[in-house]
This record gives structure tokens, C-alpha cells and sequence, in this order.
């Protein structure tokens, strides 16, 4: 934790960097030179009133306890967890037949049955040119680029590598 002199520093640092009058703020510190309770009452309050809330409550001198019996919250985190593992793992096992299924609504492919099981399918693409291929899978890899990958459109900046020599010898330069 940082003292409340560096706090105090940081602080007078925000004040010379920022306009006066740029915004509201306030800086709440405990009693004494300890940070403490960096989210307390006296933090909350302070808060709402920046944001122009008016309130006459009054927060509770103690914090409400938790007085279930037999609650454990890292088991009901295990328990969740689990649940996200599972939901997963369902959305793996049929990923294949989801993206075949979108495959073959949008492309001239032939779906045809393996013989030996209703369970394996085989594609195959009829006698064609490595363009009209080309062509075909071109939506493919637009819905793959914009809706799975994503983009990023911000303009490439040229390099500006920052280094310094630390090592030359004869024989290496580091």
C-alpha cells in the first residue's frame, strides 16, 4: 500500500497535469498516514455527491454480515465455474455441426452419407477451378474476418523501436 505522502504526491501530480476546473474531485484518506478502506463510507459519500446525487441516508455504523448457515462461497464459485465449463464444452461439441450447418446453407457443396454411420459426414466439392473455389469461400472468410476474428481498423504506426546497446564484445552486440 502506498503511504498517504505518495497518495498526497500522485494527488499534486493530477492537479498540475489537469485543467482547473476540469472536473470535481476529492481525495478521501482515513485517519493518520495509513491508506485504508480505498472504498469506505467516507469514499461513497463522496462519490455520490460528485456525481450529483443528494441523499439524507445514513449508512450503517457495520457492515451486514452474511448469516446463512452452512453457505460456502467458494464452493457456490465451484459451483459456477462448473456450470460455465459445461455450457462450453456443449457449445464445443456441436461446433462442428454448427459450422457445417452454416456451411452448407450458403455454398453449392454436395452433402453426402459415409456408408458405414449417419453419424460421420463428408463433404465433397464438385470438379472445380481454384477460382470459382476462391470465389465460393470468399463470404466465408469475410464472416470469419468480421463476426469470429474481428477487426482492427486503427491505421497501422510506422516502428519506432526504442533500444540501447548493453552488451558489445568483439565477437556479439547486444
Amino acid at each position: 500500500m502506498p503511504t498517504l505522502d505518495e497518495v498526497r504526491a500522485e494527488w499534486a501530480r493530477l492537479e498540475a497535469l489537469l485543467a482547473a476546473g476540469f472536473q470535481p474531485r476529492a481525495l478521501v484518506h482515513g485517519d493518520g498516514e495509513a491508506v485504508r478502506n480505498f472504498f469506505g463510507p467516507e469514499a461513497a459519500w463522496q462519490f455520490v455527491e460528485l456525481i450529483g446525487i443528494r441523499s439524507t441516508l445514513v449508512l450503517p455504523e457495520a457492515a451486514s454480515s452474511d448469516r446463512r448457515e452452512g453457505f460456502s462461497p467458494q464452493e457456490r464459485q465451484r459451483r459456477q465455474v462448473r456450470v460455465l465449463e459445461d455450457y462450453v464444452q456443449r457449445l464445443l461439441r456441436g461446433a462442428d455441426q454448427t459450422r457445417d450447418g452454416f456451411f452448407l446453407e450458403h455454398t453449392t457443396l454436395i452433402r453426402t452419407l459415409a456408408p458405414r454411420s449417419e453419424r460421420f459426414r463428408m463433404f465433397r466439392l464438385p470438379e472445380q477451378s481454384a477460382e470459382v473455389f476462391a470465389r465460393e469461400v470468399a463470404p466465408f472468410k469475410e464472416v470469419l474476418a468480421a463476426e469470429v476474428l474481428g477487426r482492427i481498423d486503427d491505421p497501422v504506426l510506422p516502428p519506432d523501436p526504442r533500444s540501447r546497446r548493453v552488451y558489445d564484445t568483439p565477437t556479439w552486440s547486444g
